[in-house]
């Protein structure tokens, strides 16, 4: 019959074992200090600027809709919103940056308002 007993090792000695293996197998440890960290460049800064700036033009344009139907009447509300969202949609296939986001904000929003 065998029996497993608990060791009790401190941090140090455990340490210590794992260093002492390391070495045995050939693997040198990495050694405490600071990873370094590879900082963003301004292209990369400029993309997600223009990511985040998307999501704020979508959520500003789907919210302009809604506003519209709530204070507009609806009719009034309605053309100005499909006038949006086909000045979008040419501005889209013209290739102007964030036109897609300004149509799809817009008609999501008018969809949204229109069936509430």
């Amino acid at each position: 019959m065998t029996s497993t007993a608990t060791v009790e090792e401190t941090p140090e000695q455990v340490l210590a074992r794992l260093e002492r293996y390391a070495a045995s197998i050939g693997i040198t440890p990495p050694r405490p200090g600071h990873a370094p960290v590879r900082l963003a460049t301004s292209e990369e800064l400029r993309r997600i600027g223009i990511e985040a700036m998307g999501y704020v033009v979508g959520l500003g344009c789907c919210v302009a809709a809604i506003f519209a139907y709530q204070r507009l009447d609806h009719g009034v509300a309605t053309a100005i919103i499909v006038g949006f969202v086909l000045g979008g949609a040419l501005a889209t296939t013209r290739r102007f940056p964030l036109a897609l986001w300004w149509t799809v904000g817009f008609a999501i929003g008018g969809v949204l308002a229109r069936l509430s």
